[in-house]
């Protein structure tokens, strides 16, 4: 794809447009029942397999959210104390085009000229938790969702006509999602606390390097001209992770919810909801969304060219 193709940023929707999306695919998106309860999610495992590269992160104690003062604060990000009790194994980057399209096969993303160490995108909540599962069998572990009534096409992006295709209420979902719980031992999602756990990096500053400016770390709306980067081209944070601020935002497993005014451990977010969390900031918004802190979430049905995800697996006691 050339750089003309690439829409300016008047031409871009704001999160508004998101919202009257996610209002529209809700509405129309209720026909969906549990038709098939029985039947999983796709897994289609290949035999390619790209490097996926890991980080072992060790389980802690961290104050999540952001000092009062800090710049670009939101209000719901009250500053309280999390202990995560599990040990992560976390991708070193976000899941890039070429894993992606090595575990399922499809090319969902808008930015084909970007190259396939870039950031898979235009997929949506539900397509992450299938390339989860999808991996966890590539690699010999148990998947961590029981996904049932699927329907729709897998890693299908957005056609031409919805919004130039850069973003769209995509039209696989599955009726009813389980989660098996921490212990799984197989790919996940990162719940919020931990993916604000692994991309501070032991840090209480608003980016994981502390004294750097954002634009050592992060690709966003002032750097990125207008379009994604490879993986790993901004400075990894002091655990080695690429990416944690901008580029793409980052799925998580919450539903969003108020912050505790006491300590918690291993948060898992609000029973139910209507969107779910993302973090990290894109190369489409400004720095002061891709803060650490920052707290963002979307309708789970929804593909854009900014979205993405990092996946993670709790390791066993000991390791």
């Amino acid at each position: 794809m050339s750089a003309a193709c690439v829409p300016n940023r008047a031409a871009r929707p704001r999160v508004w447009v998101w919202r009257a999306l996610a209002l529209v695919a809700l509405s129309s998106l209720a026909w969906l029942g549990c038709k098939a309860p029985h039947d999983p999610a796709p897994v289609v495992p290949q035999e390619r397999d790209p490097a996926f590269e890991f980080v072992t992160v060790k389980a802690g104690l961290f104050t999540m959210g952001s000092p009062e003062d800090e710049w670009g604060r939101l209000p719901r990000e009250q500053a309280h104390e999390v202990r995560l009790t599990r040990d992560l194994s976390v991708g070193r980057t976000e899941v890039t085009q070429a894993q992606w399209e090595a575990v399922l096969e499809t090319q969902p993303w808008f930015f084909s000229d970007c190259g396939e160490s870039c950031p898979v995108e235009r997929v949506n909540w539900y397509e992450a938790l299938v390339f989860a599962n999808a991996l966890s069998v590539r690699k010999g572990y148990e998947m961590c969702y029981d996904l049932r009534g699927c329907r729709g096409t897998l890693g299908g992006g957005c056609p031409a006509e919805a919004l130039d295709g850069i973003a769209c209420m995509g039209d696989f979902v599955c009726s009813q999602v389980t989660f098996h719980g921490l212990d799984c031992a197989g790919f996940r999602l990162p719940t919020e606390a931990e993916w604000e756990y692994v991309a501070r990096a032991g840090s209480a500053g608003k980016f994981a390097d502390g004294a750097r400016r954002p634009e050592a770390v992060a690709w966003f709306d002032s750097n990125s001209d207008g379009r994604s980067h490879p993986a790993a081209t901004k400075a990894a944070n002091a655990w080695g992770l690429h990416d944690v601020h901008g580029n793409v935002w980052e799925w998580c497993w919450d539903w969003p919810r108020p912050y505790s005014e006491v300590a918690v451990v291993d948060p898992l977010g609000a029973e139910s909801g209507e969107y779910r969390v993302t973090r990290g900031g894109s190369w489409y918004h400004d720095a002061r969304d891709a803060r650490a802190a920052n707290r963002h979430h979307g309708p789970p049905e929804l593909r854009s060219y900014n979205f993405g995800f990092r996946v993670v697996r709790s390791l066993p006691a000991g390791r």
